[in-house]
């Protein structure tokens, strides 16, 4: 089961960095420097923009299931990534709460709670697995991953936002994000495919 769901976690990966290249294609006219995938929301691709929500809620939705480990930081880490799939979700039937410049309700609990959320449940869960036996190699390059990826987020919000530069904040996160997703994917496919052929 792990070994399935770790593969649609990649697929999902791909599927996603697949329909942000094609909204690049499709708007050109939007500046990649300066615009966020929530500004794509707004253009007639606007469902190629949905269905990227849609990838990138499922990911972590499915992190939520196959993570391994039982320890308080990745437990927690759980949890916060199906707090922030769901605002995600809720975000393709409402793109304009994606969009953290809006300041409407759903936009300020986005900024409140899910991004920074699910930032945070990445450091968490990289941690955790460093905690966890045979987790120790991967564990590494992760929390360097997703400490990196907490500070742009950090970084686009103060400042990246308030010069047009949040467009560059955003795609540096998406490689982050990407990377430690994969990853974490193939590392929990490898030690599935190790589990069955010591079971054999």
């Amino acid at each position: 089961m792990k070994n399935t769901i770790s593969r649609l976690v990649i697929a999902l990966v791909a599927a996603h960095a697949a329909a942000f290249i094609a909204l690049h294609l499709l708007e050109g006219h939007l500046s990649p420097v300066s615009s966020i995938i929530s500004d794509y929301a707004a253009t007639e691709s606007r469902w190629i923009a949905s269905l990227s929500f849609v990838f990138f809620a499922g990911i972590w939705a499915l992190f939520a299931v196959i993570l391994p480990g039982r320890n308080l930081l990745i437990n927690t880490g759980r949890g916060l990534f199906l707090i922030a799939a769901i605002f995600i979700l809720v975000g393709t039937m409402l793109p304009e709460s994606m969009d953290p410049r809006t300041g409407s309700l759903l936009s300020r609990v986005q900024n409140l709670f899910a991004r920074p959320g699910l930032f945070i449940g990445i450091v968490l869960v990289s941690v955790g697995l460093h905690k966890t036996r045979g987790w120790e190699a991967q564990a590494k390059i992760l929390v360097g991953l997703s400490v990196t990826a907490l500070a742009l987020l950090l970084l686009s919000v103060m400042v990246l936002l308030e010069v047009g530069l949040a467009g560059v904040g955003q795609r540096l996160i998406f490689a982050l994000l990407y990377g430690w997703a994969t990853i974490t994917a193939l590392a929990i496919r490898g030690q599935a495919d190790s589990t069955a052929t010591e079971a054999a």
